[in-house]
């Protein structure tokens, strides 16, 4: 899952960097075990969690 999201992270900034609009939302480094009701599925608490993340790097895009 590491190497994954390192991969998707290093293509979004070099198209970032060609002047795409697009953004890597890390939901790996951001939720931990109490985010999840059943190892699987977030929590009420998690998708809240989820969604103010992607809410952030929209805004980052310019997008409000």
């Amino acid at each position: 899952c590491i190497t994954y999201n390192t991969a998707v992270a290093q293509l979004v900034q070099a198209r970032a960097a060609a002047g795409q609009k697009i953004a890597f939302v890390d939901i790996f480094s951001n939720f931990g075990p109490s985010d999840y009701s059943d190892g699987l599925h977030l929590t009420p608490a998690g998708y809240a969690k989820l969604a103010d993340l992607i809410y952030t790097a929209l805004r980052g895009l310019g997008y409000n």
